[in-house]
Protein backbone atom coordinates (compact mmCIF):
# COMPACT_ATOMS: atom_id res chain seq x y z
CA UNK A 1 0.00 0.00 0.00
CA UNK A 2 1.17 3.25 -0.94
CA UNK A 3 1.45 6.58 1.92
CA UNK A 4 0.18 9.51 -0.02
CA UNK A 5 3.07 11.06 1.87
CA UNK A 6 5.40 9.71 -0.33
CA UNK A 7 8.13 11.75 -1.69
CA UNK A 8 8.88 11.15 -5.69
CA UNK A 9 11.24 14.05 -6.69
CA UNK A 10 13.84 15.63 -4.63
CA UNK A 11 11.85 15.50 -1.71
CA UNK A 12 8.63 17.34 -2.76
CA UNK A 13 4.99 14.92 -1.12
CA UNK A 14 3.22 14.01 -3.89
CA UNK A 15 -0.68 14.46 -4.71
CA UNK A 16 0.03 18.78 -4.06
CA UNK A 17 0.51 21.79 -6.45
CA UNK A 18 4.14 21.79 -5.38
CA UNK A 19 4.61 17.90 -6.34
CA UNK A 20 2.91 18.26 -9.46
CA UNK A 21 4.74 21.36 -10.36
CA UNK A 22 7.57 19.74 -10.36
CA UNK A 23 7.01 17.12 -12.03
CA UNK A 24 5.99 19.32 -14.56
CA UNK A 25 9.29 21.09 -14.77
CA UNK A 26 11.03 17.41 -15.26
CA UNK A 27 8.78 16.98 -17.71
CA UNK A 28 9.74 19.99 -19.66
CA UNK A 29 13.95 19.89 -18.75
CA UNK A 30 13.38 15.84 -20.43
CA UNK A 31 11.55 17.12 -23.45
CA UNK A 32 14.30 19.58 -24.20
CA UNK A 33 17.23 17.29 -23.39
CA UNK A 34 15.04 14.99 -26.15
CA UNK A 35 14.55 17.93 -28.55
CA UNK A 36 17.66 20.72 -27.87
CA UNK A 37 16.02 22.90 -30.57
CA UNK A 38 12.26 22.60 -30.43
CA UNK A 39 12.07 25.65 -32.67
CA UNK A 40 14.15 24.11 -35.16
CA UNK A 41 11.96 20.84 -35.38
CA UNK A 42 9.72 20.86 -38.15
CA UNK A 43 6.55 18.49 -38.90
CA UNK A 44 7.38 14.83 -37.47
CA UNK A 45 10.61 13.62 -36.63
CA UNK A 46 12.03 10.02 -35.17
CA UNK A 47 14.48 9.05 -32.52
CA UNK A 48 15.85 6.12 -33.07
CA UNK A 49 18.53 4.51 -31.14
CA UNK A 50 19.47 0.73 -32.06
CA UNK A 51 17.68 -1.87 -30.25
CA UNK A 52 14.97 0.32 -29.46
CA UNK A 53 11.64 0.78 -30.57
CA UNK A 54 11.47 3.86 -32.74
CA UNK A 55 9.83 7.06 -31.02
CA UNK A 56 8.03 9.34 -33.03
CA UNK A 57 7.74 13.12 -32.11
CA UNK A 58 5.08 15.33 -34.15
CA UNK A 59 4.31 19.12 -33.40
CA UNK A 60 0.77 19.09 -33.04
CA UNK A 61 0.29 23.13 -32.04
CA UNK A 62 3.40 25.84 -32.44
CA UNK A 63 1.82 29.18 -30.16
CA UNK A 64 4.06 32.15 -29.08
CA UNK A 65 4.45 30.84 -25.47
CA UNK A 66 3.19 26.84 -26.08
CA UNK A 67 4.56 23.98 -28.19
CA UNK A 68 2.23 20.82 -28.39
CA UNK A 69 3.78 17.94 -29.09
CA UNK A 70 2.84 14.47 -30.02
CA UNK A 71 4.94 11.24 -28.92
CA UNK A 72 4.43 7.34 -29.65
CA UNK A 73 6.18 4.59 -30.31
CA UNK A 74 4.57 1.81 -33.07
CA UNK A 75 4.06 -1.63 -31.97
CA UNK A 76 3.19 -3.73 -34.81
CA UNK A 77 0.50 -6.77 -34.94
CA UNK A 78 -1.13 -8.91 -37.53
CA UNK A 79 -3.58 -5.56 -38.73
CA UNK A 80 -0.07 -3.92 -38.91
CA UNK A 81 0.81 -0.98 -36.38
CA UNK A 82 -0.39 1.19 -33.98
CA UNK A 83 0.97 3.97 -31.80
CA UNK A 84 1.09 3.53 -28.12
CA UNK A 85 0.96 5.03 -25.63
CA UNK A 86 0.75 8.28 -28.07
CA UNK A 87 0.52 11.05 -25.70
CA UNK A 88 0.54 14.77 -26.32
CA UNK A 89 2.49 17.19 -24.34
CA UNK A 90 1.81 20.66 -24.09
CA UNK A 91 4.66 22.72 -23.11
CA UNK A 92 4.87 26.37 -21.64
CA UNK A 93 7.94 27.87 -22.76
CA UNK A 94 7.55 31.00 -20.30
CA UNK A 95 7.23 28.85 -17.14
CA UNK A 96 9.43 25.92 -18.24
CA UNK A 97 6.90 23.29 -17.65
CA UNK A 98 5.81 20.20 -19.57
CA UNK A 99 1.84 19.02 -18.91
CA UNK A 100 0.66 16.13 -20.52
CA UNK A 101 -2.69 16.79 -21.54
CA UNK A 102 -3.82 13.23 -23.17
CA UNK A 103 -2.84 9.63 -23.03
CA UNK A 104 -4.31 7.34 -25.51
CA UNK A 105 -5.09 4.16 -23.73
CA UNK A 106 -6.02 1.48 -26.31
CA UNK A 107 -8.54 -0.39 -25.74
CA UNK A 108 -9.80 -3.80 -26.82
CA UNK A 109 -8.59 -6.65 -28.01
CA UNK A 110 -6.16 -5.24 -30.60
CA UNK A 111 -4.16 -3.56 -27.94
CA UNK A 112 -4.55 -6.23 -24.95
CA UNK A 113 -0.66 -7.32 -25.90
CA UNK A 114 0.28 -3.94 -25.32
CA UNK A 115 -1.65 -2.93 -22.35
CA UNK A 116 -0.21 -6.23 -20.24
CA UNK A 117 3.13 -6.09 -21.18
CA UNK A 118 3.97 -2.82 -21.07
CA UNK A 119 2.10 -0.78 -18.79
CA UNK A 120 2.78 -2.14 -15.40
Amino acid sequence: MRNTETHFLNGIPARNFAGLMELYECNYIRLRNLVPDLDAMQGHVVSRIDGVLDLHLRVVERCKFTTTLNLTYYFHDKQGPFPAPDMQVRMYHDAQVGEVISCGRRRGIRHAVYNRMYNR
